[in-house]
């Protein structure tokens, strides 16, 4: 699973294009959308576990967001026990 790490603020991922959606699911969500490709990366605030959903499987650009994250070194990956 990858995850936003722990020291990091964020507020940081607004850089990055997301937004916080703090009353639409139970836990607030930074949520990047791309309506081109129907893509939607969320972040979720209190476990900071990263999910995509993509409706257009031709596109690089989840892969293309996750590495400029990871690259700003705000990601790292953690084994489920």
């Amino acid at each position: 699973m990858l995850k936003i790490k722990d020291e990091v603020d964020l507020k940081e991922l607004k850089k990055f294009g997301f937004k916080l959606y703090a009353d639409k699911f139970q836990y607030p969500v930074y949520e990047y959308c791309d309506e081109l490709h129907r893509l939607v990366i969320s972040i979720f605030v209190h476990m900071r576990a990263i999910e995509y959903t993509i409706g257009a499987f031709e596109t690089d650009s989840p892969l293309d967001m996750l590495y400029d994250l990871i690259q700003a070194g705000l990601v790292e990956k953690v084994v489920e026990e």
